[in-house]
């Protein structure tokens, strides 16, 4: 079992549903997913070994339930509304409590 939770900062509003006593009013996430790519170069090194290329790093993308919170997140993308920050908590099981084991802020 894993728990994401989102939390949106900023003037503009975007309240979650959970009922999760430390995340009240975040939105709650299905699933989630990030890829991080760093190509070989068509050239070679001095050494003779292939050099990397830039990382790429492709969209976050999270799904979640449609609930009362959606048309709010429409909003803010068709609008092109921007948030001061944007925290996502990470947790799993273990036992019989959770571990948070990742946090980002953005």
């Amino acid at each position: 079992m894993k728990d994401i939770y989102v939390e949106f900062r900023g003037k503009y509003k975007v309240d979650g549903e959970s009922r999760d006593s430390e995340h009240k009013g975040w939105l709650e996430v299905n699933s989630w997913s990030h890829n991080i790519r760093q190509p070989k170069s068509a050239t070679s090194s001095s050494v003779g070994g292939h050099t990397a290329e830039r990382v790429e790093h492709s969209d976050m993308v999270f799904v979640k339930d449609l609930d009362a919170t959606s048309p709010k997140l429409w909003e803010a993308c068709s609008a092109g509304y921007t948030f001061d920050e944007v925290q996502i908590d990470f947790y799993r099981a273990n036992g019989d409590k959770r571990i948070k084991y990742l946090q980002i802020k953005l």
